[in-house]
Parts: C-alpha cells; structure tokens; sequence
C-alpha cells in the first residue's frame, strides 16, 4: 500500500488512526474484488426465509392494545 500525507491542517493522532483504517479498508476491498472475490450475499429482510414463502401476517398488529 502506498504511503499518505497531510497536506493541510493538524490533525490529532485518532483522526489519523481512522482515516489509516479507512483507507486499509477500501485498499482490502479494491484488491477483493480485482481477484474476483466477493462477500456472501446478504438476503436478510427478502421475505423469504420460510423455505420459499413470503413471510407476511396480514393480522400482525390486529390484537396489538395501546393503553
């Protein structure tokens, strides 16, 4: 990875530990996907997570009781 500075301002020590995180963390994805590799897909929230079926109750908030 190559080497970074601060062209302008004072930053403190924590702003340049995130942004050395940050840059680590694109630098990581960008070598990922140049060798083709990517993160399992995330399907949670699809509605699909009952062996193919919606997951939907129309009566959901039917007995729900504010008091």
């Amino acid at each position: 990875m190559e080497s970074y500075s601060v062209v302008n301002g004072d930053p403190s020590k924590g702003e340049l530990t995130a942004l050395t995180v940050v840059v680590a963390q694109l630098h990581a994805r960008a070598r990922a996907e140049a060798a083709g590799v990517h993160a399992p897909r995330n399907r949670w929230g699809t509605g699909r997570s009952l062996g193919g079926r919606p997951v939907y109750n129309p009566s959901a908030y039917r007995n729900v009781h504010f008091d």
